[in-house]
């Protein structure tokens, strides 16, 4: 079994993340995606990215990190 981790975070990558969850020679071991933004302006709730909409589905573990620059927290 191939274990892989997934990053992503448009809905064409939710489909594509479905797809290597579903092929049985692939473990998708845990997701990066971009923090939750929110929905408007007004709202005070965040929206989370498809990917991570899709890993939460499959209980698979999600990192959103707030940079990916090298000096960064």
């Amino acid at each position: 079994m191939t274990r892989i981790s997934f990053w992503g975070s448009p809905e064409i990558s939710a489909q594509l993340l479905e797809q290597f969850i579903k092929h049985t020679g692939i473990s998708v071991e845990f997701v990066v995606t971009q923090e939750d933004k929110p929905r408007s302006s007004r709202s005070r709730q965040d929206e989370p990215t498809a990917v991570k909409k899709k890993a939460d589905q499959y209980n698979i573990p999600v990192f959103t990190p707030s940079s990916l620059k090298k000096n960064s927290d």
